[in-house]
């Protein structure tokens, strides 16, 4: 089966989620289906959630195909004032992999891979 085109989207920092979540949309319109079920806790309440395999890029870093081996699939999805739109949240899995530093003065981050 042929890898689906990539979905481009930006991405929400959340240091408080221990897993890297996508919105279920995006795994809808790629055809990818999930390869399991876990029991998750988020601030809208406990419940299952399916997980998916699947590889994620920052072609602004300079990442590309970083493979996970789970992401969590949820109703995500929103737009921030500027019109941007999230589809994805960067949980500790994913984060383990930079150096994350947080400038509060500054309201900045750095990532680094």
């Amino acid at each position: 089966m042929p890898v689906p085109a990539p979905v481009a989207g930006f991405a929400l920092v959340d240091t408080g989620a221990s897993s890297t979540a996508v919105d279920n949309s995006v795994f809808t319109a790629l055809g990818v289906a999930h390869i399991n079920e876990i029991d998750t806790d988020t601030p809208h309440g406990s419940g299952r959630s399916k997980i998916y395999p699947a590889s994620v890029t920052f072609p602004g870093m300079n990442v590309h195909e970083l493979r996970m081996e789970q992401l969590i699939g949820c109703q995500l999805k929103w737009k921030t004032k500027d019109d941007k739109e999230i589809i994805m949240l960067l949980g500790r899995d994913l984060l383990a992999w930079f150096v994350f530093i947080y400038n509060g003065p500054g309201s900045e981050i750095t990532l680094c891979f």
